[in-house]
């Protein structure tokens, strides 16, 4: 009986050679593309990614942010929240593929039962996946061999008690397809596609042909990770043939080194597949102060996680560095007055006018009382706190004063930069960082730490 091999391949949009959309669709060629036959192509579905997101969550997201009372909480653009977040992947895609390029001939009957064999995957693949939403799918009949790009956004519909009722999670979308996590390293993801690769199988079954074995069991590698194994098996073929040299032609150093750096990609490969089939472990945290310092520590050092409603995942072979991060953690000393300056030196780094600051302090959940001399209070304060008694920095005059001067200094960077801009000045791209820099603290999108709590952010 004839035989296909059968590959199918996960990618995540945020890593490198993981997702293509824009190669997907051909706005653009790559060099093993045969222009002649892209006509031939197969679209079977072109959303836009962000429209896909507004058909999905745009409901629950408006319904969150009604919920909120601090304007800093509410989800203005969800794609971009999740893509330049650390939480979840914006999108996942999957490479599907009956047989390989060396037994395909263009136009052959193998050709063609592949692509038969593709269409039967496709047409009931968000039938076995309804937590899968598919915003773009192709199949490529204009390189070596047919195969399938689907990709999709995973989504659960269980709400939760905090955040949105309905959002991205690939792990809790598999959850709700059935795939729960089990012991022995099989997490939701290795299940789902063991799963999707029984169905392949089936598929083959049906129309008459066994699998073909090739022996390449990887799942779950990186490209680097991929490519480290290849050098791998390069360095052991360049190896076995040194042997067969005779000893006159050998060069004895040569020799050493190539065997010492075997021995590192050995122990690479060897680390990276314990690292890779590590059971993930939950972190929870009550303080939120707490969580963002820990999950700073692990970005500085690179180790990967995943954040979750009040915690993050990361795998288990990284428990004990997680465990000595949390021990040096000090919790910080505020006061009411602390945080009303923090607040303050927020909302002073957006607002336009005093008055406006004011405002957005009450839409943070302060009460307004203005008199002889202002005075605020949080809805869970005890009692009202005067701006003057915040120090010299948070009068009346003080906050007008900083308001003014730093919309000025904004306004005179920007002129200086659009002139640097048309000019082609040397001092263009310092004036372009200052302006990047300015959007990116401004908003306290980066974390910040005051060394003077009663002293402004400056």
């Amino acid at each position: 009986m004839e035989q296909f091999s059968i590959s199918f391949t996960l990618g995540k949009a945020g890593s490198p050679h993981g997702a293509n959309v824009a190669h997907n669709n051909r706005q653009f060629l790559a060099p093993n593309i045969r222009p002649g036959y892209t006509i031939q192509n197969v679209t079977f579905k072109a959303q836009p990614v962000e429209k896909a997101y507004e058909e999905l969550f745009g409901e629950a997201v408006r319904e969150y942010n009604e919920k909120q009372k601090r304007p800093t909480r509410r989800i203005t653009d969800y794609y971009s929240h999740i893509a330049n977040g650390h939480r979840e992947e914006p999108f996942y895609e999957v490479v599907v593929q009956f047989g390989d390029s060396k037994s395909m001939v263009y136009g052959g009957s193998l050709w063609n039962e592949a692509r038969t064999m593709l269409y039967e995957y496709m047409e009931d693949f968000e039938k076995r996946n309804p937590n899968l939403h598919v915003f773009n799918a192709v199949m490529h009949l204009d390189e070596a061999s047919p195969h399938l790009h689907i990709d999709f956004i995973p989504f659960y519909t269980k709400e939760r008690q905090r955040g949105l009722k309905k959002g991205v999670s690939m792990r809790a979308a598999m959850i709700e397809q059935g795939f729960a996590p089990q012991h022995g390293g099989k997490n939701q993801l290795v299940l789902w596609e063991e799963s999707e690769r029984k169905i392949m199988e089936l598929i083959l079954h049906r129309n008459g042909y066994e699998r073909e074995d090739k022996d390449a069991h990887n799942p779950h590698l990186t490209v680097e990770e991929y490519k480290t194994v290849q050098d791998t098996k390069r360095l052991e073929t360049v190896l076995k043939q040194s042997r067969t040299v005779s000893a006159s032609d050998m060069q004895a150093e040569a020799f050493r080194k190539m065997k010492t750096e075997l021995n590192v990609l050995h122990q690479t490969v060897s680390t990276l597949e314990e690292q890779k089939y590590s059971p993930y472990k939950s972190f929870f945290y009550a303080s939120d102060d707490k969580l963002n310092f820990v999950t700073q520590q692990l970005t500085a050092e690179q180790i990967p996680y995943h954040e979750t409603e009040n915690g993050f995942e990361a795998q288990e072979c990284y428990a004990q560095r997680i465990r000595e991060i949390e021990r040096s953690y000090k919790v910080p000393r505020t006061t009411a007055r602390d945080r009303l300056r923090d607040d303050i030196d927020r909302y002073a780094l957006t607002a336009k006018s005093f008055k406006e600051l004011l405002q957005m302090l009450n839409h943070a959940g302060y009460n307004i009382k203005i008199s002889k001399y202002i005075s605020v209070k949080h809805w869970d304060g005890e009692r009202y706190i005067r701006l003057k008694s915040l120090g010299e920095f948070y009068t009346e005059r003080a906050l007008r004063n900083r308001i003014g001067q730093r919309m000025k200094y904004e306004q005179q960077i920007e002129a200086q930069a659009e002139e640097a801009k048309k000019n082609n000045a040397p001092n263009k791209v310092v004036l372009m960082t200052m302006l990047q820099y300015m959007e990116v603290f401004v908003p306290y999108s980066l974390p910040v730490h005051k060394r003077r709590q009663d002293r402004p952010l400056t």
